[in-house]
């Protein structure tokens, strides 16, 4: 294998998808070559197949009409690709895939989340971990040595979230069989990389918020599929949740939600961009689903909690000061994780850990570097 080769294959175990794709998109270009990686059509044309579900093909012609313009052009070619990949194979098949492009890596032994759990962890824990992942297969995303190592790190992951105290919640809790997640058993139940991080996640805010009983509505931009909301609900199941969000991910979430608190109040999207927080639909919700157009004429609420967990860091400046404002207006506290410094993919936007625009009155909680995932940080903030 040639030096480039190496180079390539390194970066594409260390790097989500869609940042891959489009290095090697840019490198083709430089060199004039055609890249060999998929071309996903434009999501106007996915949504015209008579496949497309209506509520899909609704959302995306209706944020396109209203704020489709702010989002960074990275989100638009990924929103590309995921509202083929719903198309093809429907919303359970393509999961595996959408994971991909949010908080699920697959690496290899010198990415530093690897690193920082194997020296976290005994060397009884590590080779505990080694061999209980002896069987692995490979899969349709990964060679047999890939998979081994993935899950490796995942029952790594597993042994750390314990080591924190929270062995009490990993008996509580279990990822669902929705999309046949990457995961592995551990005493009888399903564990995967979104869960444990989604933990680790609820425990740093439970440490900025105090009793997370008190927390009554919580407020999340940028769910992603809804990993973290579906930890928070099954652990606390009186938290009133509200999701805002760009489509297709405001389809995705809203689907794998509705389909893991089936019987409960959901206020599903719909169309226009005034909400009537007063009305019976909305109070009587225990999950609610809107657009960052309705967020922004959202009025006569206030969230105990206000969540941007690895979502801020892909949009324009501009787009993140208003989510700040918004979380000034409507919540009591925020929390948010994102990378220490990233360059938007196609926007040329970087940003870094201090660029995020804190309001002056805002009282910190902490600032801190991110368990595991050195290369970010968390923070909370009470907003006064």
């Amino acid at each position: 294998m040639g030096i480039l080769q190496r180079v390539k294959s390194l970066v594409k175990l260390n790097c989500p998808s869609h940042v891959y794709y489009e290095m090697v998109r840019v490198w083709h270009a430089v060199c004039g070559k055609k890249t060999g990686e998929p071309v996903y059509p434009d999501w106007q044309e996915s949504i015209n197949d008579p496949r497309c579900d209506v509520a899909l093909r609704e959302m995306m012609l209706s944020y396109d009409k209203g704020q489709g313009e702010n989002a960074s052009q990275y989100w638009r070619i990924l929103c590309n690709k995921n509202i083929a990949q719903l198309v093809d194979h429907g919303l359970p098949s393509s999961m595996r895939a959408v994971a991909r492009d949010y908080f699920t890596f697959i690496v290899n032994r010198a990415n530093p989340q690897f690193r920082f759990l194997e020296a976290a962890l005994s060397a009884a824990d590590r080779r505990a971990a080694w061999d209980a992942c002896a069987g692995t297969k490979a899969n349709e995303f990964m060679d047999q040595d890939q998979a081994r190592l993935f899950d490796y790190m995942t029952f790594m992951m597993w042994k750390y979230v314990q080591t924190q105290g929270l062995g009490g919640i990993l008996n509580k809790i279990e990822e669902p069989e929705l999309g046949a997640p990457f995961s592995v058993m551990v005493n009888g139940r399903r564990i995967t990389q979104d869960l444990l991080n989604s933990i680790l996640e609820y425990d740093s805010m439970r440490q900025g918020v105090g009793d997370f009983e008190e927390v009554k509505e919580v407020l999340e931009v940028g769910a992603g599929y809804g990993r973290t909301a579906f930890v928070i609900r099954s652990l606390h199941p009186h938290v009133n949740y509200t999701i805002a969000d760009i489509p297709p991910a405001l389809y995705v979430s809203q689907r794998y939600l509705s389909e893991m608190f089936k019987g409960q109040n959901v206020f599903r999207y719909r169309k226009g961009a005034d909400i009537d927080t007063a009305s019976e639909e909305w109070r009587s919700a225990r999950m609610r689903f809107i657009t960052p157009a309705q967020l922004q004429k959202l009025s006569g609420v206030k969230a105990d909690l206000f969540l941007a967990v690895d979502c801020l860091h892909e949009m324009r400046k501009d787009v993140i000061d208003v989510y700040f404002g918004r979380a000034h207006a409507l919540a009591s506290k925020m929390y948010y994780k994102c990378w220490k410094e990233t360059t938007i993919p196609y926007d040329k936007i970087t940003l870094r850990e201090h660029d995020y625009p804190v309001r002056p009155s805002w009282e910190r909680v902490y600032h801190r570097s991110c368990r595991i995932q050195q290369t970010y940080f968390e923070a909370v903030y009470r907003i006064v």
